[in-house]
């Protein structure tokens, strides 16, 4: 930080994003928030904004996790989407979730196939919810 100008490069935001609990975040997610692939600074308030908007999406993302994992099991199975697909009429196949939940899953160590809260924030990230 430039304690002159009160600025934050946007080369050192990941820190205390990740300080802030918000993993995953970085200069590509900040830039994309702004819809400016030139910004090199950001302000104190810009920063909040951004850091605000990404903590309400982390519990909304939460609180899609808790209402999936009905039995608290601390992961979401394609058998929990099937249930809440057809709880809300959505007609998806089998596929289409197993699809879904490699999609989230992606980048993860294991590859397991199971959803975690952090992968719910992932999916609410990408999609701006």
């Amino acid at each position: 930080i430039d304690e002159s100008c009160n600025k934050l490069s946007i080369l050192c935001v990941k820190k205390p994003l990740k300080r802030l609990k918000l993993p995953g975040l970085g200069i590509d997610a900040v830039k994309s928030y702004f819809e400016d692939d030139s910004l090199e600074t950001l302000d104190a308030d810009m920063f909040l904004r951004f850091a605000a908007d990404k903590t309400i999406q982390m519990e909304k993302a939460n609180k899609a996790f808790q209402l999936i994992d009905e039995a608290q099991k601390g992961v979401v199975v394609v058998e929990d989407l099937k249930r809440v697909c057809t709880e809300l009429g959505e007609d998806l196949t089998e596929e289409e979730l197993i699809e879904m939940v490699e999609w989230a899953d992606t980048g993860s160590s294991s590859g397991e196939g199971l959803l975690r809260p952090k992968h719910f924030f992932r999916i609410a990230h990408k999609s701006n919810l």
